[in-house]
């Protein structure tokens, strides 16, 4: 192990609690040849007798604290970063002198000069043993050879270091992104400040490396500029054209469904109509839900908040009988989750609880609806 200036001391102290035996060895050895001893000698022999055991203990213990406080993780971290800097310099001023060196007596230098011509390099070359291999035919091809293992050795190393970054940024992307989730949750009146620590958090988890795309990310954000009444429609926007480029066909129409339905949402205080089209025409929320069957019992739900959605748009709109239609939609598919989620109430409560709350409020909501009166805080 790595010592430092204590080299000696810090080895025999590891030898020490490494062979767990010598220690009492030692003091039981100290002692009896202190037995006859008289003065000082006596007195330390009289010392290492009674409190020998105690103090190779201890000294084992304090060994143990220094060597945990000097290679904790955090510490060689910071070890790792100071050597990193100091060898970057070597090799910066290494590799600059010795490409001046092999270049001399430059400019001039004729071409058909061998590569090492200046003697001083050709000594310095063959002490580090660099044409040490017994087929090597001479400095430079045997400089060349090693040079050449070296840079293949270099590139494993870059291609594990690269992994090892990578690794490092989806981490910091997970947990960017669960924090900004977790503070999305938060809600204090009008208080703007979770969602706008929610942003910054979603933003931060975007801006990491090689995530620059994430469509779920991407999603969150553009939810909390909405909170904050931020121009978010562009960011809506931007999450759809991530959606076009999902490779899997239900996964692809089931986004493209919801940022959709989100988009609608945003503009059916202003543009009523625009928003029922951007719900109900083809290939628009509500046909891509429908290509997604079967429905999974979340997606359900959201198929139903859809439905429940467009009726408002059509009551915006002026559209009576299409308002009924889709009303009678979200009906049928909130009844239809209350009744499958109930008969699931003994098996597994927990897991579906907020799920048969949700659809419990959804058809409250649709039976206010009927009676002309919709729930506009429900949209976010």
């Amino acid at each position: 192990m790595e010592c430092g200036s204590q080299e000696f001391l810090c080895e025999l102290t590891n030898w020490l609690s490494e062979n767990e035996m010598v220690g009492p060895w030692l003091v039981e050895v100290i002692g009896r040849f202190g037995t006859q001893a008289q003065g000082i000698a006596g007195s330390v022999a009289q010392f290492v007798r009674e409190y020998g055991q105690s103090i190779v203990g201890l000294i084992g213990v304090s060994f143990g604290f220094w060597r945990w406080w000097r290679y904790r993780e955090h510490i060689l971290h910071k070890r790792l970063a100071e050597y990193l800097r100091e060898n970057d310099a070597r090799l910066a001023n290494g590799t600059a002198d010795l490409i001046e060196l092999i270049q001399r007596p430059a400019p001039g230098q004729q071409f058909k000069d061998p590569l090492f011509i200046d003697d001083d390099l050709r000594v310095v070359l063959r002490e580090r043993n660099w044409d040490k291999p017994a087929y090597a035919v001479g400095v430079a091809a045997s400089s060349d050879w090693q040079l050449e293992r070296a840079i293949g050795r270099i590139n494993r190393r870059l291609s594990t270091a690269q992994a090892t970054v990578a690794s490092l940024n989806r981490q910091l992307f997970s947990a960017l992104s669960i924090r900004g989730a977790i503070t999305a949750l938060q809600r204090a009146g009008n208080d703007t400040k979770a969602p706008s620590d929610a942003l910054n958090h979603f933003k931060a988890a975007l801006a990491v490396p090689g995530h620059e795309r994430d469509l779920t990310i991407r999603e969150l954000e553009a939810h909390q500029m909405r909170k904050l009444r931020l121009a978010s429609r562009d960011v809506y926007g931007n999450a759809l054209n991530l959606a076009t480029t999902i490779d899997d066909p239900r996964e692809r129409s089931f986004q493209l469904a919801r940022l959709k339905r989100y988009t609608a949402e945003m503009i059916v205080g202003t543009t009523p109509r625009n928003a029922y089209w951007l719900l109900t025409e083809s290939e628009e929320a509500l046909p891509l839900l429908t290509k997604c069957e079967p429905l999974g019992l979340w997606e359900r739900l959201e198929k139903a908040d859809t439905q429940y959605l467009a009726g408002y748009c059509a009551r915006m709109s002026n559209f009576n009988g299409l308002e009924r239609a889709h009303l009678s939609d979200a009906e049928a598919s909130y009844s239809g989750l209350v009744r499958e989620l109930s008969s699931r109430r003994w098996l597994r409560p927990r897991q579906f609880r907020r799920l048969r709350s949700m659809a419990r409020g959804g058809l409250a909501r649709v039976e206010s609806a009927k009676n002309g009166t919709y729930d506009t805080s429900w949209l976010p």
